[in-house]
């Protein structure tokens, strides 16, 4: 309930960034797969202005990664690439920074997990440069049962034709 009501009051955390001038936005997935000291590896090529957004990609580094998440991301990196035509080697990581002119530009209509999908969309429609970094995966038990599910791939793809053929 909280959480939908601050929806309603502040719109999405990219239209909060844009309203107080932020020079750049890094979203971090709250279900422990994600190492903090990945964040400045992130960070890095905005600052060096190298980038417009920058993809922790997973998939660079896969060890300790459960074969059936390799295959599930890679089948949602194939059906991100057929939709929005950017190649990704980490559709679905929630590491993910953005420069100021990405924050303006960017303007996603989804809120539930296909928004990792629909990040790309945008990414190609704005002409961003788009840069992947290697980042260490955390699994345990609590990551793997907060982490997307390989089933979810079916409601993600049903929502990003959506998104690509029926939306703006």
């Amino acid at each position: 309930m909280v959480k939908y009501e601050w929806m309603e009051r502040c719109g999405s955390g990219f239209e909060y960034v844009r309203s107080q001038g932020f020079d750049l936005l890094l979203t971090f997935d709250a279900d422990g797969q994600h190492n903090q000291d990945d964040i400045w590896p992130v960070l890095k090529p905005l600052v060096q202005k190298k980038a417009d957004a920058v993809i922790g990609s997973r998939l660079k580094k896969t060890d300790g990664m459960p074969w059936y998440r390799i295959v599930g991301i890679w089948g949602l990196n194939l059906i991100t690439f057929f939709f929005f035509w950017v190649w990704t080697t980490d559709s679905q990581s929630g590491l993910r920074a953005f420069n100021r002119k990405a924050i303006g530009l960017i303007d996603l209509q989804a809120n539930k997990m296909e928004v990792s999908s629909e990040f790309f969309y945008e990414i190609n429609r704005n002409n961003l440069k788009l840069l992947e970094v290697p980042i260490t995966s955390i699994y345990t038990k609590y990551s793997l049962e907060k982490g997307q599910k390989n089933i979810n791939g079916f409601r993600i793809i049903s929502k990003l034709i959506y998104r690509r053929f029926f939306s703006k």
